[in-house]
Protein backbone atom coordinates (compact mmCIF):
# COMPACT_ATOMS: atom_id res chain seq x y z
CA UNK A 1 0.00 0.00 0.00
CA UNK A 2 2.67 2.20 0.69
CA UNK A 3 4.58 2.07 -2.67
CA UNK A 4 1.27 2.42 -4.36
CA UNK A 5 0.24 5.78 -2.54
CA UNK A 6 3.90 6.76 -3.05
CA UNK A 7 3.05 6.28 -6.83
CA UNK A 8 0.10 7.68 -7.28
CA UNK A 9 1.29 10.68 -5.09
CA UNK A 10 4.37 11.24 -7.33
CA UNK A 11 1.55 10.99 -10.45
CA UNK A 12 -0.57 13.61 -9.15
CA UNK A 13 -1.18 16.64 -11.01
CA UNK A 14 -2.82 19.78 -10.50
CA UNK A 15 -5.49 21.24 -13.16
CA UNK A 16 -3.83 23.68 -15.27
CA UNK A 17 -5.68 27.65 -15.14
CA UNK A 18 -7.45 27.54 -18.44
CA UNK A 19 -6.52 30.08 -20.62
CA UNK A 20 -10.30 31.25 -20.80
CA UNK A 21 -11.59 30.63 -17.89
CA UNK A 22 -15.09 30.90 -17.31
CA UNK A 23 -15.27 31.55 -13.80
CA UNK A 24 -12.95 34.44 -12.48
CA UNK A 25 -12.55 35.36 -8.97
CA UNK A 26 -14.38 39.25 -9.19
CA UNK A 27 -17.39 37.59 -10.90
CA UNK A 28 -18.24 34.68 -9.60
CA UNK A 29 -16.41 34.14 -6.04
CA UNK A 30 -17.91 34.76 -2.53
CA UNK A 31 -16.12 34.25 0.66
CA UNK A 32 -17.93 32.94 4.21
CA UNK A 33 -15.60 33.37 7.16
CA UNK A 34 -17.24 32.08 9.95
CA UNK A 35 -15.64 33.51 13.42
CA UNK A 36 -15.36 34.07 17.08
CA UNK A 37 -12.27 35.82 17.23
CA UNK A 38 -12.91 38.47 14.79
CA UNK A 39 -9.79 40.51 16.41
CA UNK A 40 -6.10 40.37 16.41
CA UNK A 41 -3.30 39.81 14.08
CA UNK A 42 -4.10 36.56 12.84
CA UNK A 43 -7.78 37.94 11.85
CA UNK A 44 -6.46 40.67 10.48
CA UNK A 45 -4.01 39.00 8.17
CA UNK A 46 -6.61 36.39 7.27
CA UNK A 47 -8.85 39.56 5.94
CA UNK A 48 -6.36 41.25 4.50
CA UNK A 49 -4.77 38.54 2.26
CA UNK A 50 -8.48 36.74 1.30
CA UNK A 51 -9.05 40.78 -0.48
CA UNK A 52 -5.53 40.97 -1.86
CA UNK A 53 -6.81 37.84 -3.77
CA UNK A 54 -10.38 40.31 -5.10
CA UNK A 55 -13.24 37.50 -4.33
CA UNK A 56 -16.33 39.71 -5.72
CA UNK A 57 -17.86 39.64 -2.19
CA UNK A 58 -16.50 38.89 1.64
CA UNK A 59 -18.59 38.12 4.34
CA UNK A 60 -17.70 37.74 8.13
CA UNK A 61 -20.27 35.99 10.18
CA UNK A 62 -19.14 36.98 13.50
CA UNK A 63 -20.93 35.28 17.18
CA UNK A 64 -20.10 36.37 20.29
CA UNK A 65 -20.27 39.48 23.16
CA UNK A 66 -19.26 42.26 21.18
CA UNK A 67 -17.40 40.66 18.19
CA UNK A 68 -19.96 42.40 16.19
CA UNK A 69 -18.17 45.36 16.72
CA UNK A 70 -14.76 44.43 16.86
CA UNK A 71 -14.93 42.80 13.11
CA UNK A 72 -16.88 46.02 11.94
CA UNK A 73 -13.46 48.22 13.21
CA UNK A 74 -11.03 45.22 11.96
CA UNK A 75 -12.56 45.31 8.24
CA UNK A 76 -14.42 48.83 7.69
CA UNK A 77 -11.47 49.49 5.29
CA UNK A 78 -12.60 46.92 2.89
CA UNK A 79 -15.17 47.80 0.83
CA UNK A 80 -15.92 44.06 -0.42
CA UNK A 81 -16.57 43.09 3.18
CA UNK A 82 -20.07 42.40 4.54
CA UNK A 83 -20.14 41.96 8.32
CA UNK A 84 -23.44 40.09 9.66
CA UNK A 85 -23.98 38.66 13.05
CA UNK A 86 -25.33 35.06 14.48
CA UNK A 87 -27.24 34.30 17.15
CA UNK A 88 -25.34 31.09 18.24
CA UNK A 89 -21.57 30.41 18.28
CA UNK A 90 -22.07 28.02 15.95
CA UNK A 91 -19.75 27.29 12.39
CA UNK A 92 -22.44 25.62 11.26
CA UNK A 93 -24.87 27.98 11.91
CA UNK A 94 -22.74 30.44 10.77
CA UNK A 95 -22.31 29.55 7.22
CA UNK A 96 -26.49 29.03 7.15
CA UNK A 97 -26.79 32.45 7.74
CA UNK A 98 -24.55 33.55 4.98
CA UNK A 99 -25.15 31.35 2.58
CA UNK A 100 -28.79 32.39 1.42
CA UNK A 101 -26.47 36.04 0.74
CA UNK A 102 -24.09 34.64 -1.89
CA UNK A 103 -25.08 35.45 -5.53
CA UNK A 104 -21.68 33.73 -7.40
CA UNK A 105 -21.45 30.69 -8.86
CA UNK A 106 -18.95 29.57 -6.40
CA UNK A 107 -18.39 29.82 -2.46
CA UNK A 108 -15.40 29.77 -1.03
CA UNK A 109 -15.49 28.62 3.05
CA UNK A 110 -12.65 29.54 4.98
CA UNK A 111 -11.64 29.58 8.59
CA UNK A 112 -10.48 32.95 10.38
CA UNK A 113 -6.70 31.96 10.82
CA UNK A 114 -5.76 30.95 7.34
CA UNK A 115 -3.77 33.47 5.44
CA UNK A 116 -3.75 33.19 1.10
CA UNK A 117 -0.79 33.39 -0.99
CA UNK A 118 -0.18 37.04 -2.15
CA UNK A 119 1.13 36.65 -5.85
CA UNK A 120 0.91 38.72 -8.31
CA UNK A 121 -0.55 38.49 -11.14
CA UNK A 122 -3.03 36.67 -8.87
CA UNK A 123 -2.80 33.06 -9.53
CA UNK A 124 -4.46 31.40 -5.77
CA UNK A 125 -7.93 31.99 -7.13
CA UNK A 126 -7.59 31.38 -10.46
CA UNK A 127 -6.15 27.75 -9.00
CA UNK A 128 -9.00 27.11 -7.01
CA UNK A 129 -11.49 27.90 -9.85
CA UNK A 130 -9.71 25.80 -12.49
CA UNK A 131 -11.22 22.49 -12.19
CA UNK A 132 -14.87 23.94 -11.62
CA UNK A 133 -14.34 24.13 -15.91
CA UNK A 134 -15.66 20.84 -15.50
CA UNK A 135 -19.53 20.90 -15.04
CA UNK A 136 -19.70 17.40 -12.76
CA UNK A 137 -17.23 19.06 -9.94
CA UNK A 138 -18.93 20.56 -7.10
CA UNK A 139 -16.25 20.95 -4.20
CA UNK A 140 -12.55 21.53 -4.20
CA UNK A 141 -9.78 21.62 -1.77
CA UNK A 142 -6.80 23.74 -1.22
CA UNK A 143 -3.24 22.74 -0.35
CA UNK A 144 -2.40 23.57 3.17
CA UNK A 145 0.39 24.50 4.96
CA UNK A 146 1.22 25.18 8.58
CA UNK A 147 3.00 28.29 9.31
CA UNK A 148 6.45 27.00 10.54
CA UNK A 149 7.41 29.43 13.70
CA UNK A 150 9.92 28.53 16.20
CA UNK A 151 9.85 30.82 19.42
CA UNK A 152 11.97 27.85 21.28
CA UNK A 153 12.87 24.39 21.06
CA UNK A 154 10.04 23.30 22.66
CA UNK A 155 7.61 25.61 20.80
CA UNK A 156 9.26 24.23 17.73
CA UNK A 157 8.56 20.73 18.24
CA UNK A 158 4.96 21.43 19.06
CA UNK A 159 4.65 23.24 15.57
CA UNK A 160 6.42 20.68 14.09
CA UNK A 161 4.16 18.28 14.55
CA UNK A 162 1.41 20.39 13.50
CA UNK A 163 2.84 21.21 10.28
CA UNK A 164 3.73 17.27 9.40
CA UNK A 165 0.04 16.21 10.48
CA UNK A 166 -1.30 19.11 7.80
CA UNK A 167 1.80 17.57 5.02
CA UNK A 168 0.36 13.74 6.03
CA UNK A 169 -3.41 15.19 4.98
CA UNK A 170 -2.03 16.80 1.76
CA UNK A 171 -0.25 13.77 0.79
CA UNK A 172 -3.18 11.35 1.54
CA UNK A 173 -5.77 13.39 0.06
CA UNK A 174 -3.82 14.17 -3.29
CA UNK A 175 -2.28 10.29 -3.82
CA UNK A 176 -6.38 9.43 -3.41
CA UNK A 177 -7.78 11.31 -5.32
CA UNK A 178 -5.29 10.95 -8.18
CA UNK A 179 -6.55 7.04 -7.90
CA UNK A 180 -10.25 7.12 -7.72
CA UNK A 181 -11.40 10.66 -7.13
CA UNK A 182 -11.76 10.21 -3.70
CA UNK A 183 -10.63 12.30 -0.41
CA UNK A 184 -11.53 11.36 3.23
CA UNK A 185 -12.22 14.77 3.96
CA UNK A 186 -11.88 18.32 2.17
CA UNK A 187 -10.53 20.55 4.65
CA UNK A 188 -12.24 23.09 6.05
CA UNK A 189 -9.65 25.79 6.51
CA UNK A 190 -10.42 26.91 2.82
CA UNK A 191 -12.68 24.73 0.39
CA UNK A 192 -14.43 26.27 -2.83
CA UNK A 193 -18.26 24.89 -3.50
CA UNK A 194 -21.13 25.69 -6.13
CA UNK A 195 -22.80 27.71 -4.45
CA UNK A 196 -26.45 25.58 -6.08
CA UNK A 197 -24.94 23.08 -4.04
CA UNK A 198 -24.32 24.84 -0.94
CA UNK A 199 -27.82 27.06 -1.13
CA UNK A 200 -30.02 23.39 -1.66
CA UNK A 201 -32.43 23.65 1.05
CA UNK A 202 -32.01 19.87 1.61
CA UNK A 203 -27.90 20.75 2.29
CA UNK A 204 -28.83 23.65 4.58
CA UNK A 205 -31.51 21.89 6.44
CA UNK A 206 -29.23 18.53 6.78
CA UNK A 207 -25.89 20.72 7.96
CA UNK A 208 -27.58 22.52 10.53
CA UNK A 209 -29.80 19.52 11.89
CA UNK A 210 -26.66 16.53 11.73
CA UNK A 211 -26.93 14.27 14.82
CA UNK A 212 -24.74 11.81 16.20
CA UNK A 213 -27.04 8.20 17.37
CA UNK A 214 -25.41 5.68 18.94
CA UNK A 215 -26.28 3.09 21.77
CA UNK A 216 -25.60 5.62 24.73
CA UNK A 217 -28.19 8.45 23.04
CA UNK A 218 -28.58 10.80 20.52
CA UNK A 219 -26.20 13.76 20.16
CA UNK A 220 -26.51 16.98 18.65
CA UNK A 221 -27.08 19.19 16.79
CA UNK A 222 -23.29 18.56 15.76
CA UNK A 223 -21.06 21.94 15.16
CA UNK A 224 -17.84 20.30 14.85
CA UNK A 225 -17.39 18.01 11.62
CA UNK A 226 -18.77 20.52 9.42
CA UNK A 227 -16.00 19.45 6.74
CA UNK A 228 -16.81 15.74 6.95
CA UNK A 229 -20.30 16.46 5.96
CA UNK A 230 -19.77 18.60 3.15
CA UNK A 231 -17.52 15.73 1.80
CA UNK A 232 -20.13 13.25 2.26
CA UNK A 233 -22.76 14.87 0.61
CA UNK A 234 -20.54 15.72 -2.12
CA UNK A 235 -19.95 12.05 -2.63
CA UNK A 236 -23.94 10.80 -2.28
CA UNK A 237 -24.84 13.27 -4.54
CA UNK A 238 -22.48 12.45 -7.32
CA UNK A 239 -20.49 15.64 -7.12
CA UNK A 240 -17.04 15.36 -7.98
CA UNK A 241 -13.98 16.54 -5.83
CA UNK A 242 -10.83 18.04 -7.05
CA UNK A 243 -8.23 18.66 -4.82
CA UNK A 244 -5.47 21.46 -6.47
CA UNK A 245 -2.22 20.04 -4.27
CA UNK A 246 -0.02 22.95 -5.97
CA UNK A 247 2.09 26.33 -4.73
CA UNK A 248 -0.42 28.00 -6.80
CA UNK A 249 -3.70 26.45 -3.96
CA UNK A 250 -1.56 26.95 -1.21
CA UNK A 251 -2.42 28.57 1.67
CA UNK A 252 -1.23 28.86 5.26
CA UNK A 253 -2.45 28.26 8.42
CA UNK A 254 -2.03 28.26 12.21
CA UNK A 255 -2.14 25.31 15.00
CA UNK A 256 -2.07 25.53 18.93
CA UNK A 257 0.96 24.23 20.73
CA UNK A 258 0.92 22.47 23.67
CA UNK A 259 -1.44 21.70 25.57
CA UNK A 260 -3.55 23.39 22.86
CA UNK A 261 -2.37 21.30 19.93
CA UNK A 262 -3.27 17.77 21.91
CA UNK A 263 -7.01 18.46 22.41
CA UNK A 264 -7.09 19.65 18.57
CA UNK A 265 -5.44 16.05 18.17
CA UNK A 266 -8.33 14.75 20.39
CA UNK A 267 -10.64 16.36 18.56
CA UNK A 268 -9.62 15.32 15.07
CA UNK A 269 -9.27 11.70 16.34
CA UNK A 270 -12.74 11.82 17.33
CA UNK A 271 -13.74 13.57 14.57
CA UNK A 272 -12.94 10.43 12.10
CA UNK A 273 -13.97 7.71 14.56
CA UNK A 274 -17.52 9.68 13.80
CA UNK A 275 -17.21 10.26 10.45
CA UNK A 276 -15.38 7.34 9.04
CA UNK A 277 -18.01 4.48 9.77
CA UNK A 278 -20.59 6.87 8.25
CA UNK A 279 -18.72 6.93 5.07
CA UNK A 280 -18.39 2.97 5.14
CA UNK A 281 -22.23 3.02 5.06
CA UNK A 282 -22.47 4.94 2.01
CA UNK A 283 -22.92 2.49 -1.02
CA UNK A 284 -21.97 5.28 -3.04
CA UNK A 285 -18.60 5.32 -1.61
CA UNK A 286 -17.86 1.72 -2.82
CA UNK A 287 -18.59 2.11 -5.65
CA UNK A 288 -16.77 5.06 -6.94
CA UNK A 289 -13.75 5.37 -4.36
CA UNK A 290 -12.28 1.89 -4.04
CA UNK A 291 -8.99 2.59 -3.15
CA UNK A 292 -10.11 5.51 -0.76
CA UNK A 293 -12.33 2.56 1.10
CA UNK A 294 -9.54 0.34 1.86
CA UNK A 295 -6.43 2.62 2.01
CA UNK A 296 -8.00 5.58 4.40
CA UNK A 297 -11.74 4.69 5.40
CA UNK A 298 -11.09 1.46 6.91
CA UNK A 299 -6.92 1.35 7.51
CA UNK A 300 -7.42 4.50 10.12
CA UNK A 301 -9.78 2.90 12.02
CA UNK A 302 -6.84 -0.22 12.55
CA UNK A 303 -4.04 1.86 12.57
CA UNK A 304 -2.54 1.95 15.67
CA UNK A 305 1.15 2.44 15.40
CA UNK A 306 2.08 1.44 18.67
CA UNK A 307 0.20 -1.79 18.90
CA UNK A 308 0.86 -2.78 14.92
CA UNK A 309 4.56 -1.67 15.11
CA UNK A 310 4.81 -3.52 18.45
CA UNK A 311 3.20 -6.54 17.31
CA UNK A 312 5.33 -6.69 14.12
CA UNK A 313 8.52 -6.37 16.07
CA UNK A 314 7.84 -9.07 18.75
CA UNK A 315 6.06 -11.53 16.11
CA UNK A 316 9.83 -11.57 14.03
CA UNK A 317 11.82 -11.21 17.09
CA UNK A 318 10.26 -14.61 18.77
CA UNK A 319 10.32 -16.14 15.08
CA UNK A 320 13.31 -15.05 14.27
CA UNK A 321 16.89 -16.73 16.07
CA UNK A 322 18.02 -13.04 17.72
CA UNK A 323 20.42 -11.04 16.49
CA UNK A 324 18.66 -11.13 12.94
CA UNK A 325 19.54 -8.92 10.21
CA UNK A 326 15.94 -9.47 8.72
CA UNK A 327 14.40 -7.72 12.32
CA UNK A 328 17.24 -4.88 11.83
CA UNK A 329 15.46 -4.41 7.81
CA UNK A 330 11.84 -4.54 9.21
CA UNK A 331 13.17 -2.23 12.02
CA UNK A 332 14.35 0.42 9.27
CA UNK A 333 11.63 -0.03 6.95
CA UNK A 334 9.02 1.11 9.87
CA UNK A 335 11.08 3.79 10.54
CA UNK A 336 11.77 4.95 6.42
CA UNK A 337 7.83 4.05 5.98
CA UNK A 338 7.11 6.87 9.13
CA UNK A 339 8.79 9.63 6.80
CA UNK A 340 6.83 9.24 3.03
CA UNK A 341 4.42 11.55 4.10
CA UNK A 342 5.67 14.22 6.12
CA UNK A 343 9.04 14.28 4.13
CA UNK A 344 7.72 17.39 1.57
CA UNK A 345 8.06 19.18 4.97
CA UNK A 346 11.40 18.21 5.73
CA UNK A 347 13.13 19.01 2.33
CA UNK A 348 11.51 22.28 2.99
CA UNK A 349 13.04 22.18 6.56
CA UNK A 350 15.90 19.85 6.43
CA UNK A 351 16.89 21.74 9.86
CA UNK A 352 13.73 19.73 11.38
CA UNK A 353 15.61 16.74 11.21
CA UNK A 354 16.26 17.37 14.42
CA UNK A 355 13.26 16.31 15.39
CA UNK A 356 13.11 12.86 13.82
CA UNK A 357 12.95 11.09 17.12
CA UNK A 358 9.93 13.17 18.81
CA UNK A 359 8.24 12.82 15.69
CA UNK A 360 8.13 9.43 15.26
CA UNK A 361 7.63 9.00 19.23
CA UNK A 362 4.41 11.21 19.27
CA UNK A 363 3.22 8.39 16.46
CA UNK A 364 3.30 6.27 19.22
CA UNK A 365 1.27 8.64 21.89
CA UNK A 366 -0.93 9.49 19.11
CA UNK A 367 -2.26 6.04 19.40
CA UNK A 368 -2.88 6.14 22.66
CA UNK A 369 -4.78 9.58 22.08
CA UNK A 370 -6.94 7.40 19.05
CA UNK A 371 -7.69 4.72 21.92
CA UNK A 372 -9.05 7.55 24.08
CA UNK A 373 -11.14 8.87 21.24
CA UNK A 374 -12.78 5.61 20.24
CA UNK A 375 -14.28 5.21 23.67
CA UNK A 376 -15.16 9.09 23.75
CA UNK A 377 -16.15 9.83 20.51
CA UNK A 378 -19.72 11.14 21.08
CA UNK A 379 -17.73 14.14 23.11
CA UNK A 380 -18.39 16.80 20.32
CA UNK A 381 -16.93 19.42 21.91
CA UNK A 382 -14.71 21.48 19.36
CA UNK A 383 -12.32 22.07 21.85
CA UNK A 384 -10.31 25.25 20.90
CA UNK A 385 -14.05 26.69 20.12
CA UNK A 386 -16.61 28.32 22.54
CA UNK A 387 -20.21 27.03 21.58
CA UNK A 388 -23.64 27.26 22.12
CA UNK A 389 -26.01 30.74 22.40
CA UNK A 390 -23.83 34.00 22.10
CA UNK A 391 -25.01 36.70 24.39
CA UNK A 392 -25.53 39.00 21.41
CA UNK A 393 -24.65 42.70 21.60
CA UNK A 394 -24.34 44.25 17.61
CA UNK A 395 -26.11 47.24 18.52
CA UNK A 396 -29.18 48.43 21.07
CA UNK A 397 -31.34 51.07 20.62
CA UNK A 398 -29.34 53.28 23.31
CA UNK A 399 -26.05 52.77 21.52
CA UNK A 400 -24.00 51.04 24.19
CA UNK A 401 -24.02 47.55 22.23
CA UNK A 402 -25.05 45.12 25.39
CA UNK A 403 -28.21 43.31 25.24
CA UNK A 404 -29.59 44.57 21.77
CA UNK A 405 -31.19 43.21 18.81
CA UNK A 406 -29.56 41.07 16.43
CA UNK A 407 -27.29 43.17 13.77
CA UNK A 408 -26.49 42.57 10.09
CA UNK A 409 -24.47 44.39 8.27
CA UNK A 410 -25.27 44.76 4.47
CA UNK A 411 -22.96 47.30 1.96
CA UNK A 412 -21.76 49.05 5.08
CA UNK A 413 -25.62 49.64 6.22
CA UNK A 414 -26.69 48.69 9.96
CA UNK A 415 -29.77 46.72 10.35
CA UNK A 416 -31.68 45.41 13.28
CA UNK A 417 -33.42 42.58 14.02
CA UNK A 418 -37.34 43.15 13.11
CA UNK A 419 -38.94 40.67 16.09
CA UNK A 420 -41.66 42.04 17.83
CA UNK A 421 -39.84 42.86 20.72
CA UNK A 422 -37.70 45.31 18.46
CA UNK A 423 -40.29 48.05 18.08
CA UNK A 424 -37.70 50.48 16.98
CA UNK A 425 -37.84 50.19 13.51
CA UNK A 426 -40.35 51.68 10.45
CA UNK A 427 -38.03 52.49 7.50
CA UNK A 428 -36.07 50.34 5.30
CA UNK A 429 -35.36 46.89 5.84
CA UNK A 430 -33.76 43.42 4.19
CA UNK A 431 -34.37 39.98 4.40
CA UNK A 432 -31.34 37.93 5.57
CA UNK A 433 -31.84 34.42 6.19
CA UNK A 434 -35.33 34.25 6.17
CA UNK A 435 -35.41 36.83 8.85
CA UNK A 436 -36.37 40.93 8.47
CA UNK A 437 -34.41 43.31 9.59
CA UNK A 438 -35.02 46.93 9.84
CA UNK A 439 -32.74 49.57 8.94
CA UNK A 440 -30.67 51.16 11.96
CA UNK A 441 -30.27 54.52 10.92
CA UNK A 442 -34.26 54.87 11.07
CA UNK A 443 -34.78 56.90 14.64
Amino acid sequence: MVLQAISAFLSYRPIAISQEPSLTAKKDVTVIVPTVEPYGNHFEECIESINYNEPSKIIVVTAGPGNYEKALSNTYKYTRVIVMNCNFQNKRQQVCMAIPEVDTKITVLCDDHVFWPRFWPHTFLPSVLAPFEDPEVGCVGTNKRVRRTASNFTGGYWNLLGCTYLERHNFEIAATNAIDGGVFVVSGRTSAHRTDILNDESFITGFKNEYLDTWLGRYGPLNADDDNFITRWMVEHDHKIRIQYSEEACIQTTVGEYPKFLSQCMRWARTTWRSNPRSLCSRKIWTTQWWSVYAVHITSLFNFALIVDGALLYMAWICLEAPNPAIVALLLWILCSKLVKPWPHFRRHPWDLRYLPGYILFGYVHSVIKLVALVTFWNVAWGSRPLGAADVGGASADGDGDGGPLVVVVDGEEFWDASPNNDGGEGPSVVVNGEEFWDAAEP
